[in-house]
């Protein structure tokens, strides 16, 4: 059997893409470990920080966090089991259901959230503030160009669920 070649990390390391999703990956297993003590993956807690905006329908929800529905059914159904949420009929629309958040899920959202932020300072903390700036900014420009379903809605623009205002 051949020898493998030498590693040559700058082959791999001069891709902007692999390191992009490199750092996403460590980043993502340090947030899934330290959400551990909630029963919570990244995935949930996006879910639930959105549906504590505002309670949003299942439907809505999954297409704010840019999962699919069958998805965003078992996510749901965790954070219920957990106490986190509860679906609710809309008072507006009998046939629809909104997921609200719980006083628990509320107060161990607003603790995981914390817990993270002091986090993500840990991770960035290599860059300088004017880095972690213009670290974030450029971000948000790709996020924003590449995943429409989370620009920042319109103040003119119609509700989610299509009903008029």
């Amino acid at each position: 059997m051949g020898r493998l070649p030498p590693v040559q990390p700058e082959l791999v390391t001069s891709s902007t893409g692999y390191l992009v999703v490199r750092l996403g990956e460590v980043m993502r297993e340090r947030t899934e470990s330290l959400l551990t003590r909630w029963q919570l993956t990244a995935r949930d807690v996006r879910v639930l920080g959105f549906a504590a905006a505002r309670p949003l329908s299942q439907r809505e929800l999954a297409e704010v966090a840019g999962l699919d529905r069958t998805t965003m059914v078992g996510v749901v159904d965790k954070l219920e089991s957990l106490g986190y949420a509860r679906r609710e009929r809309d008072a507006t629309d009998r046939r629809r259901f909104l997921v609200t958040v719980t006083e628990s899920g509320q107060r161990s959202l607003g603790e995981a959230l914390a817990l993270l932020a002091a986090a993500q300072d840990e991770f960035l903390a290599p860059l300088s503030a004017d880095e972690r700036g213009s670290f974030h900014a450029a971000l948000e420009r790709l996020f924003l160009a590449h995943d429409p379903s989370c620009r920042p809605a319109q103040e003119d623009s119609p509700p989610a669920n299509g009903a008029s205002a």
